[in-house]
């Protein structure tokens, strides 16, 4: 079953409103003086390829100040069919509280507690104590067995990876979200360092290439409704790049390190995906995902 939303609906409610208005519907793309080299990377979109590859070979990809996204294909899971049922007899989150969270400050050497003051890694990192902790904590809820231990397994390698690649972030924030309508329905940057993400069920995170956004329009929609910006901001629905589930998923945000040096210096323009209704208007599908989060603030 096609888990999307139609093409023709992408842009369908805009259409209407544009008719309504009076409004071209050919709006035309300004971009000001920004420049949009910004891209997102996929790495092993076969399967053959995806087991021959690591988390290593994510944060490798992600050196390039240029690749705002890493998409890591690895493959279907084997347990898919377990989760999907269990998540379909979940409550899905509110807007305020996560099926479970965890923050924790992380221990970094003193003056590396603000974006101006970073410095490269030099060694390996290794997780604290409290950090493992806090990824044990996080999946005392799922089901015991295999289910529980893959995701916690994912929990540990995402937090290790995220860590390696922002040394000196201070605050790190761990979720397992059964996401529904509670979802980040418009295309927007995140206001903080990163985030690593595991979609379990149903597709994972939308992110585009900047060339593909229009950011006079990106700038100028706050506030509107997400069915009449989003066409707006992005137009061409074949843009974005659409991640499977159980795809490792790297989103940098505006405070990511070095992102200052990039040529838009901000980071990838994403949203959560536009799911296929059901005649009672919610998703066909509820989703079940993992995120990793780094900012230099405590309230994320």
């Amino acid at each position: 079953m096609e888990l999307l939303q139609p093409v023709e609906d992408y842009s369908a409610k805009y259409i209407v409103y544009a008719k309504k208005e009076g409004v071209s519907t050919s709006t035309q793309i300004r971009r000001g003086k920004r420049l949009n080299p910004g891209f997102v990377r996929s790495i092993a979109a076969d399967s053959a390829a995806a087991s021959l590859l690591s988390l290593s070979d994510l944060e490798l990809a992600a050196k390039d100040r240029e690749a705002k996204g890493v998409i890591w294909y690895r493959g279907a899971s084997k347990l898919a069919q377990e989760i999907e049922e269990w998540v379909s007899q979940q409550e899905e989150d509110d807007d305020c509280c996560s099926f479970a969270k965890e923050v924790i400050q992380l221990s970094h050497p003193s003056g590396l507690s603000s974006p101006k003051k970073r410095r490269k890694r030099t060694t390996s990192n290794t997780l604290s104590a409290d950090v493992n902790t806090a990824c044990h904590r996080l999946v005392q809820r799922l089901p015991k067995g295999l289910f529980r231990e893959s995701v916690l397994t994912d929990a540990l390698a995402l937090t290790e990876s995220i860590t390696n690649m922002c040394p000196g972030v201070p605050f790190l924030m761990l979720q397992l979200e059964v996401i529904g309508h509670n979802r980040c329905s418009r295309w927007h940057q995140d206001q903080y360092a990163g985030r690593m993400i595991i979609t379990y069920t149903g597709p994972s995170t939308w992110m585009v290439n900047d060339k593909d956004v229009n950011f006079g329009m990106f700038e100028d929609c706050f506030g509107v409704p997400f069915e009449l910006s989003d066409p707006l901001i992005v137009r061409d629905y074949a843009s974005r790049h659409n991640p499977p589930s159980n795809a490792v998923v790297l989103i940098k945000g505006n405070e990511w390190p070095g992102i200052e040096h990039s040529a838009n210096k901000s980071g990838v323009v994403h949203k959560s995906p536009n799911m296929r209704l059901d005649l009672d208007g919610n998703p066909i599908c509820k989703r079940l995902a993992l995120k990793v989060d780094l900012s230099y603030r405590s309230s994320f």
